[in-house]
């Protein structure tokens, strides 16, 4: 089965956070043999760069942020979405999100539900890569991938599906399913469901394209 861990890189081309690279500490040798008006230049650069910087932009990237059974994504003081537990489904039972992370994780309840695994909520940042492009990559290294574009609010968001049935280390047919859902937030910020486990073949409950819908309802731009 193909692991989407690696679709993610494949997703995002790396975005420079910087406009530019720290300045050289290194100078020339006729300018190290100018010293004379060395005070008087430094004051007019100063001058200079004063005016230079006013005009740049700071970047600002974007923060996950915890809340009672919710994340939000933030930028400065915006909230680009607000995603709540989808208590709705058994298979939701807890979010955690630890501080400082650009992550949350709900682990699937497998007690009630016998669908194994977990759902991953993340912040990616960067230069998302054109679907169709990056679809066509993906069925050619597996073509038991499955890719659908749906519009929400608004925005096209990417589906990718991988499942096939497997018997188990206990020697049990299971659906082992993987999922990586691309919702744009912004230019250059997304948030992205990536979902992996199995549920056994006679299960009552299934992780399936429906648990998908409920994942995005409970997304509030």
């Amino acid at each position: 089965m193909k692991r989407f861990v690696s679709l993610t890189l494949a997703l995002l081309l790396v975005l420079s956070l910087s406009a530019c690279g720290g300045a050289s500490s290194e100078q020339p040798d006729s300018a190290q043999s100018d010293t004379v008006n060395s005070a008087e230049n430094n004051v007019d650069q100063s001058n200079v760069d004063e005016t230079d910087n006013t005009g740049m932009e700071e970047i600002v990237s974007p923060t996950m942020v915890g809340g009672e059974d919710s994340v939000s994504v933030v930028v400065g003081e915006d909230i680009l979405v607000k995603f709540t537990l989808p208590s709705e489904t058994p298979i939701y039972d807890e979010l955690t999100h630890s501080e400082g992370d650009n992550y949350a994780m709900m682990i699937h309840n497998v007690t009630e539900t016998s669908v194994s695994g977990k759902t991953l909520i993340e912040v990616l940042e960067g230069t998302l890569k054109d679907y169709d492009d990056l679809i066509a990559e993906c069925k050619e290294d597996d073509d038991t991938i499955s890719a659908k574009v749906k519009e929400l609010d608004g925005r096209e968001v990417l589906i990718l599906k991988d499942m096939e049935k497997v018997v188990n280390s206990f020697g049990l047919e299971v659906y082992s399913f993987e999922y990586m859902v691309v919702v744009p937030l912004k230019e250059n910020i997304a948030l992205q469901f990536r979902i992996d486990g199995a549920y056994n073949v006679d299960s009552d409950i299934a992780l399936d394209d429906s648990v998908i819908d409920i994942l995005l309802s409970h997304c509030v731009f």
